[in-house]
């Protein structure tokens, strides 16, 4: 859904999003007109006597006011937080509508929009009377805002809702067919990671499977534990889940594979940590359903299921069957983001 504007903190606070810069130094919202918001080469703020935060460029000039009190950095093309860093854009609000402060100190288009959505590589989705459109940084309108929704989709092109159709857009306006992305199922309309990012682990191991069996590597392919699992989870304070027949539970593991005495264990366990959602049940044993859900997910990855395990709803905030994701974010269709070093 396309954003007036959002805050992310609880995804960033589970990791959700890539770091982008050391520790918050600054003053959070203040309306001391000493305190400075933030303090990057191309860009200042400071909070005027009547608790306004105002931008400034290089040379001192102002660029916006921030009247709505909603200033939010970018950290993805649809994500945005609170959190502070140079080097990337700064959304922005006044009088209901919203901009975006660049780095090197200018007005995106040098306008406010009704709404801005998602920005990649200098193309924004904005909205004019309730409808969705692109328009580069120079303000040459892309596409004309017409269209019900427009997100970001990956790959370097937009996903379009437009009544009963959707078709995605190249940052130029060239039409896509939706069936041309892999990753995209038309049945739950819902865009997919890539399915490497199903096997991968934050640590940069890898789950693989060997004659049926399930086991896990290094980046340089040295086994981290021994392929004789049916399905694995990746290491997490240093244990890793894993299935232990005998007992019929999923236990932690170090390195290497031993169970030991008094080693955490617990009935079922799923690749997904989520609210409103849980696990398609696919055995009356909760165990062998945990099992099973967990090994489709991993044969997704491998290629070897057309589709990844579902997660049901809750009937109450959650309506529709959706398909899982990889249990840590893919991030290889993000628009790489490198900060500069200062402080902010």
């Amino acid at each position: 859904m396309l954003r007036a504007f959002t805050l992310f903190p609880l995804l960033w606070a589970i990791g959700f999003f890539p770091a982008l810069s050391a520790p918050e130094q600054n003053p959070e919202w203040s309306t001391d007109p000493d305190a400075v918001y933030i303090s990057c080469s191309a860009v200042t703020a400071q909070y005027a006597e009547n608790g306004v935060l105002i931008f400034y460029n290089s040379v001192g000039k102002e660029i916006a006011r921030d009247e709505d009190g909603s200033a939010s950095f970018q950290i993805s093309p649809d994500g945005w937080s609170g959190r502070k860093a140079c080097g990337i854009p700064i959304s922005i609000g006044q009088n209901g509508k919203w901009a975006l402060i660049m780095p090197d100190g200018t007005l995106f288009a040098d306008r406010f929009f009704e709404s801005t959505g998602a920005l990649y590589n200098d193309v924004l989705v904005y909205s004019q009377n309730g409808r969705k459109g692109l328009i580069d940084r120079a303000g040459k309108v892309l596409v004309a805002p017409s269209y019900d929704q427009i997100h970001w989709n990956g790959d370097g092109k937009f996903r379009v809702e437009y009544q009963d159709k959707i078709f995605l857009l190249g940052e130029k306006g060239k039409r896509f067919s939706i069936e041309d992305d892999v990753n995209y199922s038309v049945k739950y309309k819902q865009r997919l990671a890539s399915r490497e990012a199903y096997l991968a682990c934050p640590d940069g191991r890898k789950r693989k499977s060997k004659d049926g069996k399930w086991g896990l590597v290094d980046a340089e392919g040295k086994v981290i534990l021994p392929f004789k699992y049916r399905a694995l989870g990746c290491f997490k304070d240093g244990m890793a889940m894993v299935p232990d027949e005998g007992s019929r539970k999923w236990c932690a593991v170090q390195v290497g594979g031993a169970i030991t005495k008094g080693s955490p264990c617990d009935i079922a366990y799923h690749f997904f940590n989520g609210s409103h959602y849980y696990p398609e049940q696919l055995s009356e044993d909760d165990f062998e359903s945990s099992v099973l859900w967990n090994r489709a997910y991993l044969e997704y990855g491998e290629g070897r299921q057309v589709e990844p395990p579902r997660l049901m709803p809750d009937g109450v905030r959650a309506i529709h069957i959706r398909l899982a994701g990889p249990d840590w974010r893919d991030r290889s269709y993000f628009r790489p983001i490198s900060p500069s070093k200062e402080s902010p």
